[in-house]
């Protein structure tokens, strides 16, 4: 992520020479136009990255921003929305990397299969829902079979063929079941969404 930073910074002059040279075109409005497209193209570039940077939990930060790189390297939309503040999530800190790692995991692979290249993406919300500490993956891989939905967090269940598969979403519902907290899979639009309440 410190690398990700210094080479935007390392950029950062030929932007600003950019948007220098658009300030000494004749044509003002043109390039008052074309100065504003460009900066949003710079916030949205950097926007994700800033707000790890701002997770105070670095393992947590640290989880999201390997897994980031792995979508972008499958050139796979990854994005980040916060609800309001970070809580302090109810388990240990190898067992929040347990449950997004698997959660992740398999919203890359889900969409990564699904071949929808044009569309891919996750989404990754953390925060609050009412009194409720929230996590919640969305990808749109497209649905479910139902025979699928009914078996899909029990032990040695998998949609994917191979070995040593089907453990992913039952350590996740293991790890929600200890701490009391609840999951829930859902479909929203071409989206299929699992929402975890603690």
């Amino acid at each position: 992520m410190i690398h990700e930073v210094r080479q935007k910074q390392h950029d950062f002059k030929n932007h600003l020479n950019v948007l220098y040279g658009l300030a000494q075109t004749e044509d003002d409005r043109q390039a008052k136009l074309e100065a504003k497209q460009y900066i949003e193209s710079i916030i949205d570039r950097i926007k994700c990255t800033d707000q790890l940077l701002n997770i105070k939990d670095q393992v947590l930060s640290a989880i999201i921003y390997s897994k980031k790189a792995l979508a972008e390297e499958k050139e796979i939309c990854f994005e980040v929305e916060f609800q309001g503040e970070i809580p302090e999530y109810p388990m240990e800190k190898y067992e929040l990397v347990e449950l997004l790692g698997n959660l992740l995991d398999n919203a890359i692979e889900a969409t990564e299969s699904n071949n929808n290249e044009d569309n891919s993406k996750i989404v990754l919300a953390l925060g609050k829902e009412e009194e409720f500490k929230l996590i919640e993956v969305r990808n749109n891989a497209g649905t479910l079979k139902g025979r699928d939905i009914d078996k899909i967090f029990e032990r040695s269940f998998s949609t994917k063929k191979g070995k040593h598969r089907g453990y992913g979403l039952y350590n996740v519902k293991r790890i929600v079941n200890y701490y009391n907290g609840t999951i829930e899979l859902s479909f929203d639009d071409s989206y299929i969404v699992f929402k975890i309440l603690f």
